[in-house]
């Protein structure tokens, strides 16, 4: 790159006029340029920045360190043509010094010196993903409680819940929370939406409702414009003309005037219109043109569904019943608002006394130093931006609104030093909160680059130097068919376009459509097709490019096979390792959960605790160590009666001897090493990592297992036994831990996700099971956001939940934009390709699918914007632009559409087909072997040894521990947790028991007599009982205890224990009566709670509080009995005193009942 600048290329480089945006495409050296221009500036001769007065912004770390290396190769060559300049061995040295880093590295820096004046601990550290999303948890059930004391919130819960669950209402907090933590003023956003809904502003001029009349003049005009294309297919025939030529041109009379009332605002009268939509029938065509009548019907049913959407999905309300729904939504607004800001409050008090920030905490922290509450810059601002000459922003288009108002206020005075980098065509991180409207806005208003123009200025860089000619023809054919403003966030036209920076004549073939017919659309048939081309083009010797310049036949390691999840990557390895291919998944796993890692958490619980004997024999089995089933078996039997550490310990086997002192040294380290350099430890003494990189696809395993590495130095910063809490939280909790970035594996085939893929670059690639259907799930939710539309919410009626217009309007967006994101997806996936590029699907009859899609391009008249923004997946738009396509004549024969509109190709695009499974010749694999015949004495070994019964078998089934209740009633129902929302209704039997229980553990007696109410308040504010609690507990049967000789005994007892937790042990028989002779002593288990032991000097009475409702005592005393001398038994056995007396006290009938312990 650096031996000959293109001029666009060079201007960027060299241009100090003002700030410049560039809009770079695909493999058009965006990196090289920001190096080279990071190096001129320091490098500059009458006007030199010096390297520690940058600020560079990268959107990943390794994207950071790979600029400050190759900043610093510059800077070498360049000193090496300057051999004695002193400045430039100066700013080798402070290159290391240079704010080169992610935005969120830079944030936290700025946090760190600046943590006094946002009263900050000093210390404070990066919230591990584990961390924060159990504070998140805890801060979001405190959150609940509390609100549902709010009546409103309540009846925000009640619309979802259906009576049975809050996680709706709960999810809606952190749903809305994140979506406010995107804006750079959340309080005053939240604020602006709430006031939208107690505005009496008429439908039409909200918001919402200029959505979706926007929406409806777009459905409206392509309803006339498959109207018109209908009716010019009718009068090429005079039969049809007469038929149907009066009822299309009704529909036409009929859309002209919806149109004028849609232009017009006028809801109602549109919504009117609208709905008296009815269809008039055809007239019977006998003798017309088949194919032209089959078009017309097929044209005409595509307008009615069109209109059909526009009743369902705009015009479902009148303007009253918008109004009376604003006014019912407004107060549950208001509701969930407050909920987000308790919440709010509760999780920042959390992460303070974790002395632990997120990264939206630095970002938002950052802004609050830098910004004032007018957007003006703050005094601490104009000093951080006086320490940097260039703001240079990488990756501009992955930004987001906070980030954009950050850049603005670290730059200079006039902010005439901000350069950014970046492809909207390339923004595909929505799901991280990206918000490509930065880009596109600076885009539309800075001017197009003019040497000694006015700045800000656009400078696009449209040079492709990764792909060949044919490929970047293909993929512009591609994008100028379907990419659009509307779909995609730009016009694919001019330099938006990719043009071709290497012109070395090699020509890779045209881009290949390949579909597969598949009834069960099922990825296997997708998965072989690609497997057979694969190992066809490496047999035939498919010629791919070197860097050079030279061409060389292509191995596996040449071929990447995209999918937009990682949910099929299986059925396309097992198609691989049927064809004999090597592949490799890139699964992005998390450090903890890959399988390299396994083997050392297993090793590092052991080395916390010896004792666990599951956690000892997985590290022992592992490739770490390599011992055999057998020599554990051989472990076992030699000491029967300790713990599988307790055997290791007394073997006088030489290589467990070796690695029981290796545990013991592991353990000694433990005790004084971060967990980090524990881990680094034990992949060197046991040479696990080697051992690693040796197996298949080693090269990323060993990532994986410096990922761990990584994880343990943030995680485990308290010691292992924090550390293995923490990952154990994560596992239960499916909390997300960073994922290790791709490797790729030498000489296999690559299979990775899309957005994995961006930054790389394959000699082939195969985009596959294009098929695949958007999600859309998240824009059909009840409760959704939009930054500038606000909060939609349904609601609920008898019937159920029914749409509103701010929910639908919200929807609506949401939808383009998932599917202008979904058309960015395709781009980057496309341009991953360096030399071929295959795209493939497999779809139920492609005659039929081809068809449908040809019939709607004749009836726009080609790819128009509303045909491609109800596309499903990308399949339906990489379809549209091959039958579209000259050379794609297989695909225009199938569909059976000879008379589109083609295009004017620059590349050239071509389609096959594959039969799913039958009549395809077979996968090349290896030749199975001869059947070997079995070897008979051990085939009869193995017989007797499966037929052998175990000689303890009857204890399989004794369970190893019980609770008392288990013992006594024989099982019982475990009592779920009603949801907090339901807390407002009746208790039941079991609820109301808890409810007294919680009340007599915690009460003090002797206030509760002078006054219970004020004692169950007292308790209530302290947090001993909740709301729902004291407001139901049975007052009457209280005060009769706190009267009753039981409570006086409680009071005068030398001790009074409550929820008195035990242990203890009973014979086998107790709990298997039938349980052969042999084992009926084997101890069980038994754990039990008392309700009360009172303490005397002689003895203890044991009191067990009951709430059944029964006639007579008589009947607990026989139900609980066997329960009473249980706990007898066991706390004789604990307190060393014996049991005087049991009792229970019946609180339904008032009484105390006498238990007979003789």
């Amino acid at each position: 790159m650096a031996m000959g600048w293109t001029p666009a290329q060079r201007a960027a480089i060299e241009d100090r006029g003002g700030t410049l945006l560039v809009s770079a495409a695909a493999g058009s050296g965006k990196t090289a340029v920001l190096v080279e221009r990071a190096v001129q500036l320091i490098c500059d001769e009458s006007a030199p920045v010096s390297a520690d007065r940058l600020l560079i912004v990268t959107f990943t770390r390794a994207a950071a360190q790979e600029l400050r290396a190759r900043i610093a190769v510059r800077l070498t060559e360049e000193m090496a043509k300057r051999p004695g300049d002193a400045w430039l061995r100066r700013q080798k040295l402070l290159l290391g010094r240079a704010d080169i880093g992610t935005i969120d590295a830079f944030c936290m820096q700025l946090l760190k010196r600046y943590f006094a004046q946002l009263d900050l601990p000093p210390d404070f550290t990066l919230a591990e993903d584990a961390l924060s999303h159990s504070l998140r948890q805890s801060a979001l059930a405190q959150t609940m409680e509390e609100m549902y004391e709010d009546a409103d919130f309540a009846a925000f819960a009640s619309l979802y819940g259906k009576a049975r669950t809050d996680d709706f209402a709960a999810s809606s907090v952190l749903a809305f929370y994140d979506f406010l933590r995107t804006l750079p003023s959340p309080h005053a956003a939240m604020e602006k939406f709430c006031r939208q809904y107690e505005s009496d502003e008429p439908l039409g001029s909200t918001l919402w409702g200029k959505t979706l009349l926007s929406h409806a003049a777009n459905a409206v005009d392509s309803a006339m414009a498959i109207l018109k294309n209908a009716a010019a297919l009718c009068r090429e025939d005079e039969v049809l003309t007469k038929s149907y030529l009066p009822a299309l041109e009704d529909d036409m009379a009929f859309v002209i005037a919806l149109k004028a009332l849609i232009d017009q605002g006028r809801w109602d009268s549109a919504s009117v219109q609208a709905q008296s939509y009815k269809a008039a029938s055809l007239r019977a065509a006998k003798g017309a043109d088949e194919g032209i009548k089959e078009a017309v019907q097929t044209l005409r049913k595509e307008v009615k569904g069109i209109l059909s959407g526009l009743q369902e999905g705009v015009f479902f309300c009148t303007e009253e019943e918008f109004c009376a729904d604003r006014a019912r939504i407004a107060p549950l607004l208001r509701a969930l608002a407050r909920a987000v800001k308790r919440f709010e409050a509760l999780f920042y008090q959390a992460k303070m006394e974790e002395k632990a920030l997120e990264y939206s905490d630095f970002e938002h922290l950052a802004l609050r130093l830098l910004c004032d509450e007018n957007g003006g810059k703050t005094a601490i601002a104009r000093q951080v931006a006086a320490r940097y000459d260039a703001v240079m922003v990488d990756e501009y288009q992955d930004t987001n609104t906070i980030q954009a108002q950050l850049y603005r206020c670290l730059a200079n005075e006039d902010e005439s030093n901000l350069f950014f980098v970046g492809d909207v065509k390339q923004s595909i991180y929505r799901f991280r909160m990206a918000d490509p409207r930065s880009f596109l806005q600076k885009k539309d208003t800075f001017a197009p680059y003019q040497p000694n123009g006015a700045h800000p200025m656009t400078i696009t860089l449209a040079n492709n130097f990764r792909s060949a000619e044919n490929v970047i023809g293909a993929i512009n054919d591609v994008f100028r068919t379907i990419m659009s403003r509307a779909v995609g966030g730009v016009a694919y036209e001019g330099d938006e376009a990719l043009h071709a920076g290497i012109r070395d004549g090699y020509d890779g073939g045209p881009m290949e459509v390949l579909l597969a017919e598949d009834g069960d659309s099922d990825e296997s048939g997708d998965a072989q097709m690609i497997a057979r081309r694969i190992v066809h083009m490496v047999r035939e010797g498919f010629l791919v490019r070197e860097k050079g310049g030279t061409t060389r036949p292509c191995n596996f390691g040449d071929f990447c096979i995209l999918l937009r999840t990682r949910s099929h990557f299986t059925a396309y390895e097992t198609a691989m390792t049927l064809c004999g291919v090597p592949a490799c998944a890139d699964a992005g796993e998390d450090p903890i959960s890959s399988t390299e890692a396994a083997p050392l958490l297993c090793l590092l619980r052991v080395i916390d605790n010896p004792a666990k004997d599951v956690a000892l024999a997985g590290a022992m089995l592992s490739p770490m160590f390599g011992f055999l089933p057998d020599d554990l078996a051989a472990l076992r039997l030699s000491c029967p009666d300790t713990s599988l550490y307790g055997a290791l310990l007394q073997s006088e086997d030489e290589k467990m001897q070796r690695f029981a002192a290796l545990l013991h040294t592991l353990r000694r380290l433990a005790a004084t090493e971060p967990v980090d350099i524990l881990c680094e430890e034990i992949l060197a003494r046991t040479h696990y990592f080697a051992a690693v990189g040796a197996m298949e696809n080693g090269t990323a395993r060993r990532e994986n297992l410096r990922a761990f590495t990584a994880f343990a130095r943030t995680a485990g910063e308290n010691g292992l036994a924090a550390f293995l809490r923490m990952v154990d939280h994560v596992l239960e909790s499916g909390a997300p831990v960073a994922s290790a970035p791709p490797v790729l594996a030498q000489g296999s085939v690559s299979i990775m996700t899309i957005h994995r893929s961006k930054g790389l670059e394959f000699p082939v690639v195969f985009l596959a099971q294009c098929e695949r259907k958007f999600y859309m799930r998240d824009a059909y939710d009840p409760v959704v956001f939009h930054a500038e539309l606000g909060v939609g919410l349904n609601l609920r009626e008898e019937g159920g939940l029914f749409s509103t217009v701010p929910q639908r309007a919200v929807c609506l967006l949401q939808k383009q934009e998932t599917i202008s994101e979904e058309m960015r997806i395709l781009y980057v996936a496309l341009t991953r390709a360096r030399d071929k590029l295959f795209v493939s699907a497999a779809v139920k009859s492609p005659e039929s699918y081809l068809s449908k899609l040809a019939l709607r391009l004749e009836g726009q008249g080609g790819a128009v914007p509303y045909l491609t923004q109800n596309a499903s997946c990308f399949a339906d738009w990489l379809c549209m632009a091959a039958l579209l396509h000259p050379d794609a004549h297989s695909l225009r024969k199938c569909a059976g559409a000879a008379g589109l509109p083609l295009i004017a190709a620059e590349g050239s695009i071509t389609a096959s087909f594959s039969e799913s499974q039958d009549g395809q010749e077979a996968l090349p694999v290896q030749e199975l072997q001869s059947r070997a015949e079995p070897d008979k004495e051990l085939y009869e070994t193995l017989m007797r040894s499966f037929a052998a019964k175990y000689p303890d078998e009857a204890l399989a089934n004794l369970p190893v521990k019980l609770s008392v209740s288990e013992l006594t009633h024989g099982g019982y129902a475990e009592q779920l947790q009603r949801p907090a929302f339901l807390q407002k209704e009746k208790m039941t039997a079991a609820e109301r028991g808890t409810a007294m229980h919680a009340v007599l553990q915690f009460a003090s007696f002797e206030h509760a007599r002078e006054d219970l109410n004020a004692e169950l308040e007292r308790l209530r504010e302290g947090g001993w009982l909740t709301e729902h609690t004291v407001r139901h507990a049975d007052r009457g049967a209280l005060e009769a205890f706190l009267h009753s000789a039981v409570c006086k005994r409680m009071c005068s007892a030398k001790k009074l224990l409550r929820e008195y937790a035990f242990f203890t042990a009973v014979p086998a028989k107790y709990v298997q009566a039938d349980l052969n002779e042999r084992f009926a002593m084997q101890p069980v288990a038994v754990q039990g709670i008392a309700d009360a032991v009172l303490v005397f000097d002689d003895g203890v009475e044991i009191v067990d509080y009951k709430t059944d409702h029964v006639r007579d005592g008589e009947i607990l005393r026989e139900k609980y009995r066997r329960q009473l001398l249980l706990y007898r038994a066991a706390l004789e056995k604990k307190l060393s005193l014996p049991v005087k007396k049991c009792t229970i006290y019946s609180l339904h009938l008032s009484k105390e009942i006498d238990v007979p312990i003789a």
